[in-house]
């Protein structure tokens, strides 16, 4: 009933992840020089999206699907394929 909701809701998370990698990246330039960058603080970026992963891959083990979602499986609504077998 909130289609709308849920795709701002998507947008914005988008939206939100490149503003963060942009952040991240004027962060990083305007705090080391040119040789910490390319020594080691390239990796600050893929270290704080290891986090981020590891917070995401906590928070689907744990929770639960909507009840819209378990709906479609017991009525097999949802494809066994993969989605692009079926675009092609």
């Amino acid at each position: 009933r909130k289609i709308g909701l849920a795709n701002g809701l998507l947008t914005a998370g988008l939206s939100l992840g490149i503003l963060l990698g942009a952040l991240m990246s004027l962060w990083i330039s305007l705090n080391f020089n040119e040789g910490q960058i390319y020594d080691w603080a390239w990796r600050i970026p893929f270290i704080a999206g290891g986090i981020f992963g590891l917070v995401a891959l906590y928070l689907r083990t744990y929770l639960k699907e909507t009840p819209v979602f378990k709906a479609m499986q017991a009525r097999k609504e949802i494809s066994k394929e993969m989605p692009v077998k079926q675009v092609l």
